[in-house]
């Protein structure tokens, strides 16, 4: 075959009777496949798997919102809760523990002596408490004691303080009554704070002596609250929580005692004491 022939043979074999493309040239026998074969099938898989990509990030997304809100502020992602909270959905385990430990509660009663302060304490608990209180009225200065005593109802353990005052009030010079009171929560608020400031800290649960109330009795017998009173009570308003009550209330007729009551709240607004 001449030179012309296998130049128009090979333009024939490239191009079809139709007029259509090029066909692409045979490879050689035993040789690999071509590259552009490999590049088709990769060009054609790529959009398959942004496509997976992009679904896994909407289904993300999605989960996201179901949990939680995403702030596109900071970037946080904000979770709400998913049902009620409280006492009664803590794990069981913790409230095993604090069932086992018990809870601690400090009571101070405070007021002028014979005024019923161990007797109120008495049927607060329905118990009678041993009286360590001194009753006289010729004590120079006030002294504060406090005594725990553990106490458990059915499953309950409760290790309970009474602070009780000596002598508050009945002082010639009472201005100073009201300071060895404030003093006494004073101390125990820093030796609370030194048991959790330090390094080496205990396992076992600090021993709380804090006041975590204050009942004030006031005499029935009067037009109100003395002077002391008013120091006394803004003073102890400031660091627990203050109830004040009128002791003995039965001893005198109902119209007296609502009577009492509205005098005594109205005293306490007006100079600004915070009850509880």
């Amino acid at each position: 075959m001449s030179s012309d022939d296998k130049t128009t043979g090979a333009m024939s074999g490239g191009v079809d009777g139709d007029g259509g493309h090029h066909q692409p040239p045979h490879p050689p026998s035993g040789g690999p496949p071509i590259a552009a074969t490999k590049l088709t099938v990769n060009m054609k898989t790529k959009p398959k798997i942004t496509q997976a990509m992009n679904g896994n990030q909407t289904a993300l997304k999605s989960q996201n919102n179901g949990t939680g809100s995403q702030n596109g502020g900071n970037g946080y992602r904000v979770l709400k809760p998913e049902g009620y909270v409280g006492v009664d959905s803590l794990p069981e385990q913790f409230v095993s523990r604090i069932v086992r430990d018990g809870f601690g509660f400090n009571i101070m009663c405070l007021g002028q002596t014979g005024v019923g302060k161990s007797t109120l304490l008495d049927s607060l608990f329905n118990m009678k408490f041993p009286d360590v209180s001194t009753r006289s009225h010729n004590i120079s200065a006030v002294d504060v004691t406090a005594n725990y005593y553990d106490l458990q109802e059915r499953n309950i353990k409760l290790k309970l303080g009474l602070i009780e005052s000596k002598g508050f009030g009945d002082q010639i010079n009472k201005g100073d009554s009201y300071k060895s009171v404030v003093e006494y929560i004073d101390q125990q608020f820093e030796r609370y704070l030194q048991e959790e400031l330090k390094i080496h800290r205990n396992q076992s649960p600090v021993n709380d002596t804090r006041v975590h109330i204050c009942l004030y009795m006031i005499s029935p017998v009067g037009h109100g609250l003395r002077a002391i009173d008013l120091v006394t009570m803004r003073s102890l308003a400031a660091k627990c929580n203050l109830i004040p009550l009128i002791a003995k209330s039965d001893t005198i007729m109902r119209l007296e005692l609502e009577r009492l009551r509205v005098k005594i709240m109205s005293e306490i607004v007006t100079n600004g004491i915070n009850i509880y």
